[in-house]
């Protein structure tokens, strides 16, 4: 038999190890009797299963309890994530159900991905080596025997490949086990999860495997544990720490500890805790908290870049605040919208959210204009640096936006520019928001980017992900240092920032006028928009 691997045909050596499709075998009665159990329930398979174990050699595999657990779990429902300590023992249970399904389940594809694909070819070569060592009457014949993929004769393949957008695409699966999902990069495990998950769930019986040990909590892996946790999507979560790994005691994690020099990393690969970076702005046991409390959107608009999570009231206030980008598919232009609740204590609450990277500066003002009007005449604080500056100049002489707030007298001080002081001071009003309650996110990908929103060298920036909706958020916040509320705010008992009628001061804030007819008259440049028009 023949294999084909990039061109070359490599021949399969067949031996007591592997054997050759369709070989016939002369079944004893107990056999086949074994057979139809393994079949029924994988714990009957499992006395058959050999492994290499690293200190001694092959051996049969005798499960944890929690291995045990998490089989069984495999094999009943069909969406299962696993949240588990480092070298607990993971890609072995994942490898032992592989094989059984392959080998029980004919006419199938099962697809194994890992953040690398070395790490892929490892689960693959340890269901091999499984498959190697089991009796002869209870293996299939081979057809492939290839570093990257098995082919079965009951025509059941494994194929493997590293976590990327383009893996497995154009390829149905039946079986797909993600390994170490949480250590891919973020947005090459949306596209990879956009391009597969929807095949796999129009399948009644198509499973899903997901497994990994925590790596922050800013990627897909976190929001599909939280979501499981909160009952929020179908997948059965399993959660394994050190103190479940026969073997290991306290004195084994006191060595540990010490070998890793970190008690976060400790928490993180053995206490399998979701941990923010250490310089997040936001404190991290806050993050741990809020990013748990993200909602779906009451509605998605204009193509999918406009989440409302409340419609407008009569008689509530709003803010917005804007950060654009180019348009150009790089960085986002994007709008936050909160609703300002009271101003003693200051609470404020997100309604809605608008960010895309391909809307060009032009239509993106006018968005931004429409949007404040929607709002009840929302006050609308944008940042005026680079492309920034063409926004508020619309907003300000073409549309004659009485909302815009702006930052002094002139005309180049139109909105507000992020300077080493401006910054600063709207950063570290919003964390102080955040933190102490008075600002309620419940958009995920803001509480997403909120998560690797870092400090580092005294300057704020979005690690490893984009920032834009928090420059949007921070801007919307700091129109309370704009001094254009005629009543006295406070944070709350113990901040220091207050907010005081300035009558001196009005001058240097004129952004708000109040001699321009705000009243819309032609809705239909979006007529794609169901919110703002009806349609």
């Amino acid at each position: 038999m023949k294999s084909y691997v990039g061109g070359f045909c490599l021949a399969i050596r067949y031996d007591s190890f592997v054997k050759r499709p369709f070989e016939e075998h002369e079944f004893e009665d107990w056999q086949i009797l074994a057979l139809q159990n393994c079949m029924k329930d994988i714990n009957e398979f499992l006395p058959y299963v050999k492994i290499v174990h690293p200190d001694r050699g092959e051996i049969v595999f005798d499960p944890y309890v929690y291995q045990k657990v998490l089989l069984k779990k495999f094999q009943k429902n069909r969406f299962n994530i696993g949240l588990l300590a480092r070298q607990s023992g993971k890609t072995t249970a994942v490898g032992v159900y592989a094989l059984w399904y392959a080998i029980f389940n004919p006419d199938k594809v099962i697809g194994i991905v890992s953040n690398k694909e070395s790490s892929a070819k490892m689960i693959l070569n340890r269901l091999k080596k499984m498959y190697e060592r089991l009796p002869t009457w209870l293996k299939p014949g081979v057809k492939e025997y290839q570093k990257t993929g098995v082919t079965f004769d009951n025509e059941t393949q494994i194929m493997i490949s590293a976590t990327t957008e383009d893996a497995f695409r154009g390829q149905t699966m039946n079986l797909l086990i993600c390994d170490e999902f949480a250590f891919v990069p973020k947005n090459m495990a949306k596209d990879f999860w956009a391009a597969n998950y929807p095949t796999i769930s129009a399948s009644k019986q198509s499973k899903v495997i997901v497994i990994s040990t925590p790596n922050g909590m800013h990627n897909l892996f976190h929001k599909l544990w939280v979501k499981a946790e909160r009952g929020d999507n179908e997948f059965k979560t399993t959660k394994v720490n050190w103190r479940q790994v026969p073997g290991r005691d306290e004195k084994w994690a006191e060595q540990e500890l010490k070998n890793l020099g970190s008690k976060q990393r400790f928490n993180q690969e053995h206490e399998v805790e979701f941990l923010g970076s250490a310089s997040t702005v936001i404190d991290p046991d806050v993050l741990e908290i809020i990013v748990e409390r993200f909602q779906d959107p009451l509605i998605e608009d204009l193509n999918g870049h406009l989440y409302i999570y409340e419609k407008p009231k009569e008689g509530s206030s709003y803010i917005l605040g804007v950060d654009t980008g180019k348009g150009t598919g790089e960085h986002y232009s994007a709008v936050q919208i909160l609703e300002l609740v009271t101003l003693s204590p200051v609470k404020m609450r997100q309604v809605a959210v608008y960010w895309n990277n391909m809307i060009d500066v032009y239509k993106f003002s006018e968005l931004v204009n429409r949007l404040s009007y929607y709002y009840n005449n929302a006050y609308t604080m944008v940042e005026n640096n680079a492309e920034g500056a063409v926004v508020v100049n619309r907003l300000w002489w073409e549309y004659e936006n009485e909302n815009l707030v702006n930052t002094g007298s002139k005309t180049k001080d139109l909105g507000i520019r992020a300077t080493k002081s401006t910054k600063p001071m709207a950063v570290l009003l919003m964390k102080r928001l955040i933190e102490d309650g008075s600002l309620d996110i419940v958009d995920e990908e803001t509480l997403d980017q909120l998560t690797s929103f870092v400090e580092e060298n005294g300057k704020f920036f979005g690690k490893e992900m984009s920032d834009d909706l928090i420059s949007a958020l921070y801007w919307a916040v700091f129109v309370l240092e704009m001094n254009i509320f005629e009543e006295e705010y406070t944070l709350n008992e113990d901040g220091s920032v207050k907010q005081q009628e300035n009558k001196e001061e009005k001058d240097d804030v004129w952004g708000i006028l109040t001699d321009i007819d705000t009243e819309v008259e032609d809705w239909s440049w979006l007529d794609d928009s169901k919110v703002m028009f009806g349609g």
